[in-house]
Parts: C-alpha cells; sequence; structure tokens
C-alpha cells in the first residue's frame, strides 16, 4: 500500500510540475510534440491538435518534448519543425526562463494548494489541556496524572491555555509544582 500511495503522490506532482511546462510552452507559442507521465514503454497514447498525450510504463517521470527539444535517450528526439517561431529555442531569453521555471511555479502553488485545503477541512490541532499522553517514569507520571486529566491550575492559578502549562513549568526548572486536575467530572 505504502508503494502504491508513493507511486500516486510522486504521479501527480510529476504531472502538476509538466503541466507547468506544458501550458507555459504553449502559451509562449512553442510547439510541443508529446506530453508524457512517465517513462518507457508506452501505455496508452492519443493524439491531440499539435501534441501526442501518452501514459508510460513507469510512473516515476514525465516530460513535455518540445519542438527544438535535444530530447534523450529515454524520451526520444523531438521530430523537427520547419516552423520558425515555433521551436524552444526560438524564444527569447526571457521566455524559455518562463518555461522552465513554471514546472517548479506550479509545484509550489500545489504545496499551497494541498495546505489550504487540509487546513479548511482537517483545521490546526491546538494543544488543550486535557493530558493526551503519561510516559512513564516521568514527573506526570510519578505524580499520578493520567490520561484524560484536565488541568486546572498550576501552584494556585488557574490556566486557561497549555502555554500557561509549558512557561509556568518552565520558569520553575526542579521545583515542584502543584497541578490541580479534573478527573473524570
Amino acid at each position: 500500500m505504502t508503494v502504491l500511495l508513493t507511486v500516486l503522490v510522486l504521479g501527480i506532482i510529476i504531472l502538476v510540475h509538466e503541466i507547468g511546462h506544458f501550458v507555459m510552452a504553449r502559451r509562449a507559442g512553442v510547439l510541443c510534440h508529446e506530453f508524457s507521465i512517465g517513462f518507457g514503454p508506452k501505455i496508452y497514447s492519443w493524439q491531440g491538435e499539435e501534441t501526442t498525450y501518452s501514459v508510460r510504463a513507469i510512473p516515476l517521470g514525465g516530460y513535455v518534448l518540445m519542438a527544438g527539444d535535444a530530447g534523450n535517450a529515454l524520451e526520444g528526439e523531438a521530430p523537427e519543425t520547419r516552423e520558425i517561431g515555433r521551436r524552444m529555442g526560438d524564444k527569447s531569453i526571457w521566455s524559455r526562463v518562463k518555461i522552465m521555471a513554471a514546472g517548479s511555479m506550479t509545484n509550489i502553488v500545489l504545496a499551497f494548494v494541498i495546505f489550504f485545503v487540509v487546513y479548511a477541512v482537517v483545521g490546526i490541532p491546538l494543544p488543550t489541556l486535557t493530558v493526551e499522553e503519561v510516559q512513564g517514569g516521568y514527573p506526570a507520571d510519578l505524580a499520578g496524572m493520567e490520561v484524560g486529566d484536565r488541568i486546572v491550575s498550576v501552584d494556585g492559578r488557574e490556566m486557561n491555555q497549555w502555554m500557561e502549562v509549558v512557561e509556568t513549568v518552565r520558569r520553575n526548572p526542579d521545583q515542584p509544582l502543584e497541578f490541580t486536575v479534573e478527573r473524570d467530572g
């Protein structure tokens, strides 16, 4: 299951990355011969208006094969195009930089979207005054605290937030403190 989830997550990251290159190249007028997710032999492909879209056997990569791109042994070489102005090398340096940076930028945007969705749906867990774990042999255990206890006060001072408890303990190193807890009502 872990391997499948890893491949799925990597596949999504790669897909988004390659979409960034592809969209920016198309916006700049570069002819894209192939948009591929994965590498190795083709499993499935379809021909768009100008671009062949493919899914390949090994889903741990991907690429956009642009006109004028030398390609490599895994991707193959781009077919020669005689359309001046449609090759990657015909574009200005600024356009080429934008095309190359677009993949990483879309991954950054993806990260922000994922964090936003997770925080919007799950929220940010905030520590409470209820004890969730007691480690054996540590002061809380030796004092008799139990999971589920709710800390009411420390040395007679009412506690409203977990950070108040933390700060009180930090201000009093190696000093015994009196905790008042609520247990089972």
